[in-house]
């Protein structure tokens, strides 16, 4: 009986103490690798699996039973005795840590759409990634010791002398408060360092993270998800035109300050010319494309004739980029304000001989969705603001894993607000418009890609509609030209297209590369 109650007293000794640590943020009892309050056969099983070496902890430190500095049988033996209640862990102190749980989330009462996006960015990762639900309030609030100040808030710790430049951001704490600041879309990359700090529950030790103001240049690591951007019939004119069009405008539903992609750190052009049927020497001919042959271009890495969705100039059906990522498990989307059975989403989801098929289309991509092949199709985004909320919505929908993902996301009416030929009857103010809604769906894409460094995100074009001028005339009727488009890019190996011209299709290869595929695509050199 003896016995017996001391072995009780003991057990009662041990859970005491494991129930006290909790209080205390800054300390951590080992054997409770699993962080969850408690040491038990859960933690016995991840301690197997972490000598096995199958699994890993944040700290070494929480599976060192011995405190020898090695993970091995022996800790497993005293890992036993603590849950019998023989032996009593020992206790260690992880520094000045804190639980983003909590926290507030200070923005700026005047705050920037950039700031705005950062901030709803943070807190939808914080509840992916940690299951934490964080306060939200603007800076004319009370202050309280745990602050994240997103942008310029009227807090003193949102005033340091350092402003980040273009591509630049800034990630620092002031006392228990974190400041987190960039150069428009690039908050987003003060919300990937805060996560960088963070561990795996959402906690971060203060003491590791600077107290000293300094800019951060934007340094992205290997890519595992990539975002493609397409402005149908957009060329550089297009944004040209806007960019003077808007500065003359008394009102306007967006907030446009000039084109967002083009202040990415690289930036380039793209030829659109597509094929036409074998010749009698066996040879192909270039035409200008149409949305099809170009959609298929960029999806699949393979030229083809006009009209035709997934098919490469030989009539074969060739795998698109969305269909690569999907073969490997990833989450993926196609957005359009035009409806999906449009060239463009139908160039990323189908295959087939005609874009005029649109029964087959539509057929098709029903079977992808009731399939789960893909997670997110939506189109006929007519409304001004239609394409940016979508695009969160995608966005939050195809990232919430982290195993990457894949996104075409499209605005079609810069192409038709040219195309007078069919009798649009929009006008010069329609262009410009069209161009400033791709542009606000941009600037939460950039930001959202910034806060995920290994995410990629290319801005591009189809091809170019109406020869248009600087002063916004269609000066060809509304057709499609063979003038070459914008490429602007973010993302880790995307200074290939800065100051270079590529092909549409070797937008298609780059990412695939992404995904890990180096022979995607192809091309007619060795037909004969």
């Amino acid at each position: 009986m003896r016995r017996f109650l001391s072995v009780l007293l003991a057990v009662a000794t041990v859970f005491c103490l494991i129930l006290s640590f909790p209080a205390a943020a800054a300390d951590r009892t080992v054997g409770d690798i699993n962080l969850d309050g408690r040491i038990n056969g859960s933690d016995a099983l991840l301690l197997k699996k972490l000598i096995a070496g199958t699994y890993t902890v944040d700290d070494n430190r929480l599976a060192d039973l011995n405190e020898d500095g090695r993970i091995n049988g022996s800790d497993a033996l005293l890992l036993k005795k603590v849950i019998s209640g023989t032996y009593t862990p020992p206790v260690f102190s992880d520094g000045n840590t804190v639980s983003l749980s909590d926290y507030t989330v200070i923005y700026p009462a005047d705050a920037t759409e950039y700031e705005m996006y950062a901030v709803e960015i943070l807190c939808q990762r914080l509840s992916d990634s940690y299951g934490i639900t964080v306060s939200i309030a603007d800076d004319s609030t009370a202050e309280t010791e745990h602050e994240i100040l997103i942008g310029a808030t009227s807090r003193s710790e949102s005033t340091a002398d350092v402003t980040p430049a273009k591509n630049q951001y800034m990630f620092m704490r002031s006392g228990e408060k974190l400041v987190l600041q960039g150069k428009d879309y690039m908050i987003g990359g003060a919300v990937a360092a805060l996560f960088g700090a963070a561990d795996r529950n959402g906690k971060i030790n203060l003491d590791t993270v600077s107290s000293t103001a300094a800019a951060s240049d934007y340094a992205p690591t290997s890519a595992d998800s990539v975002i493609l951007m397409i402005g149908d019939g957009m060329g550089t004119n297009h944004i040209t035109f806007t960019n003077l069009w808007v500065r003359k405008s008394t009102s306007w539903a967006y907030n446009y300050n000039g084109f967002t992609a083009a202040k990415f750190p690289a930036s380039g052009k793209c030829t659109t010319l597509s094929i036409t049927e074998l010749g009698s020497d066996g040879n192909f001919s270039t035409a200008v494309t149409d949305s099809a042959a170009s959609a298929t271009a960029l999806a699949t890495g393979w030229k083809t004739q006009n009209g035709k969705l997934g098919i490469n100039g030989l009539g074969i059906s060739v795998k698109n980029i969305r269909e690569l990522a999907a073969e490997k498990g990833l989450a993926t989307a196609v957005l359009s304000t035009e409806v999906t059975t449009g060239a463009t989403p139908s160039g990323f989801t189908v295959h087939n001989v005609s874009r005029q098929n649109k029964d087959e289309i539509a057929a098709a991509q029903q079977e992808l969705i009731d399939s789960g092949s893909i997670t997110y199709l939506k189109g006929d985004m007519p409304g001004e603001h239609d394409l940016l909320s979508e695009t969160k919505t995608a966005l939050t929908a195809i990232s919430s894993g982290t195993d990457g993902f894949f996104a075409m996301i499209e605005e079609a009416y810069i192409d038709k607000a040219c195309d007078i030929s069919y009798g649009s009857g929009y006008t010069k103010n329609d262009i410009a418009m069209f161009v400033s809604r791709f542009d606000e769906a941009i600037k939460y894409a950039a930001t959202f890609c910034a806060s995920r460094p290994g995410t990629v995100l290319i801005v591009t074009a189809d091809h170019e509609t109406g020869a248009l001028s600087a002063a916004g005339e269609v000066t060809n009727n509304g057709k499609h030209t063979d003038l070459q488009v914008p490429v602007y890019a973010m993302g880790y190996g995307t200074e290939i297209f800065n100051g270079t011209v590529c092909d549409n299709s070797d937008i298609a290869r780059f990412m695939a590369s992404v995904y890990g595929e180096s022979s995607f695509g192809g091309d007619y050199s060795n037909m004969n």
